[in-house]
Parts: C-alpha cells; structure tokens; sequence
C-alpha cells in the first residue's frame, strides 16, 4: 500500500493488476523517486503483504482509497509469465496456478483480489477504459490542478509468451476469484453492482503498520 502525503490517498497494489505503472503515475503526482533495483527492494518497498491492507480503511476513511481488479484469467497468465522469468521455472500453467491457489506458494498468492479491500475502496478495471476513469475520478477526488496530472506509463509490457490453462483450471479460477470475475463480467468501468455481494475479511493492522506503508519507509 502507498499512503500519499502530498495528496489524501491510498493505493493498494493487488498483485499482477498493473500496479506497477499506476506506483509510478503516483510518484510523479507525488514528487517521489520510484526504486528500481531488483524485486526484493521495489517489494519492500511498495508491497506490503496483502493481508495488512484491509485495515487501512478504518485509519484513512477520509482519504481516496483505491486499487485495481485485474481479469482473474489474465492475471494468472502474467503471473505465469513472470514465474518463468524465475526460479519457478519447468512448472506447468495448470499445476502453477493450482498449487498456489491451494496454498503451496506465498500467502498473498493464494488470495482471491478482494480478499485485499474492504468495502469502501474504489475499484477500476486494468482496462484502457479503466484506467482513464481512474485518471478522472482520482483527479476530481484529489482535485489535482490540471497542470500537474502526471502523463500514464506503461510498464512491465508482457512478453507475448503464450499461456493456456484447461478448462478446469479456468474454472478453478473464476470460482476462486469470483468477485473479480464478476466484476468483469458487469459492464461498468469501475466497481459497481458487485461490491455489496463480496465478503471480505478484516485484519488487525497496527498503526506501526501502516506508518510504513509510506513512501520511502
């Protein structure tokens, strides 16, 4: 999670959802130099694990809170994609996705999208159409001077290696991620409809805690 100081908002980067690029459109907005010197650091940096973020709510309520949903088929492609660019490689696309959807890998990947929020985050779509309503909505939120909207990057491009899972896997995803896939399936730009349908759990963040979500701590 990123807790800006300069403007009243809070990001929270679910994993394989463009966070990336919208960390950077914030840096500009923000004044702030993004890391960029291996996965550990920019980890450490911007990615708390995810089970830390769903308090934030209750400690910044009068801030603009928001993350993005990622189609839950695509984003298991990409984050297939990045495995074999890892140690993780020779794995399978069915057996990578299903061994960490049953917990074998790192907690933060075995979670379903919304399992990252609570009610009360504004939600985009990692879409062209998305992000532009992100831009809109966070820029009236914020009332960013129209002067300062940074220009939106495009980072962390795919590679273009193919990935197919079978049919029962896809299956497994759409079940496991279901409010996300939901979420997609609705044909708004931003969370809609499906918010009121999601459960989503609760943690005991610490203020330590979310003091350092902020940037450069």
């Amino acid at each position: 999670m990123i807790i800006g100081e300069r403007y009243p908002f809070a990001f929270v980067h679910i994993p394989k959802t463009g966070g990336s690029s919208i960390t950077k459109w914030l840096a500009q907005l923000e004044g702030k130099s993004v890391p960029n010197v291996g996965a550990r650091a920019w980890q450490a940096a911007f990615h708390n694990h995810g089970s830390m973020h769903s308090g934030a709510i209750d400690e910044f309520g009068g801030r603009f809170c928001f993350c993005f949903f990622r189609d839950p088929i695509e984003r298991w492609q990409s984050w297939w994609r990045a495995s074999q660019r890892s140690l993780v490689t020779g794995t399978s696309p069915d057996d990578f996705v299903m061994d960490r959807i049953n917990g074998s890998g790192r907690k933060f990947m075995s979670m379903a999208q919304h399992e990252f929020i609570r009610p009360g985050y504004t939600v985009f779509k990692t879409t062209g159409n998305g992000r532009y309503q992100f831009i809109v909505r966070a820029t009236a939120a914020l009332t960013i001077p129209f002067a300062d909207i940074p220009v939106f990057p495009h980072l962390n491009k795919s590679e273009g290696i193919e990935v197919e899972f079978s049919g029962k896997v896809e299956q497994a995803i759409l079940e496991h991620d279901h409010v996300a896939a939901d979420f997609f399936d609705d044909h708004t730009s931003d969370w809609g409809a499906y918010s009121g349908k999601a459960v989503f759990p609760s943690s005991g963040i610490t203020r330590e805690e979310i003091d350092a979500m902020r940037w450069g701590q």
